[in-house]
């Protein structure tokens, strides 16, 4: 699993 930052932000937003 990759760990990106924009996937960061994006599960911040999306708060799964």
């Amino acid at each position: 699993m990759e760990e990106n930052p924009v996937q960061y932000l994006l599960r911040l937003h999306l708060r799964k």
